[in-house]
């Protein structure tokens, strides 16, 4: 099994892309590195500056993720800015903003970028997640709960924040999901370009 190195200080994130990525003989270990995160609102010039940094660091196989929430209600805020938001004006904020809108719309964003010696050009994988409705209050965290916003995020089809709703459900979507995820694509890539 091949393992590469995933930038992150979340072990849930490690879980869930390591849920998809099995299926092509890749294993991502966690390592934490001091990345600075810049303030690009596109997840993809996000990925791409921190796995530069993190290379810089770490001369070894890895990849980094990054992701944002996009409201159009709110001209797409709070974009890949969640934890300037979430240390700012927080979810009650977030809310308080989408008073009074009727379209509670949502999307969830995100791309990851490999990089190695042998390509030391990022190589970036993008997804969207769309069909997301924002609740009218905060819900509570939970095992299940990746950041903060899963708080107020409802996935399509459902009544229950991310953060209510049970792991075996979040395994189940993400399954069936998973050929649509950025890791996907990722480790079809990977299996024809490694070195």
């Amino acid at each position: 099994m091949q393992q590469i190195y995933f930038i992150t200080g979340n072990p849930a994130k490690i879980t869930y892309a390591n849920n998809i990525i099995k299926d092509f003989n890749i294993k991502f270990v966690q390592k934490k590195l001091n990345i600075i995160e810049g303030r690009q609102t596109s997840p993809k010039q996000v990925v791409i500056g921190k796995a530069q940094q993190a290379f810089q660091q770490f001369k070894q196989p890895l990849v980094i993720e990054d992701s944002g929430i996009f409201i159009p209600a709110l001209n797409g805020f709070p974009t890949t800015l969640i934890h300037f938001v979430e240390e700012t004006i927080g979810l009650a904020g977030i809310l308080k903003l989408m008073e009074g809108q009727s379209n509670r719309q949502a999307e969830f964003r995100s791309a990851m970028a490999y990089i190695s010696p042998q390509h030391p050009q990022p190589v970036v994988f993008e997804e969207i997640d769309s069909g997301f409705t924002i609740a009218t209050k905060i819900r509570p965290v939970s095992n299940t709960t990746f950041g903060q916003f899963d708080r107020i995020l409802i996935p399509p089809n459902q009544n229950k924040t991310n953060s209510e709703l049970s792991l075996e459900f979040r395994l189940k979507k993400q399954r069936q999901r998973k050929t649509q995820t950025h890791w996907y694509a990722f480790g079809k890539w990977f299996i024809q370009h490694k070195p």
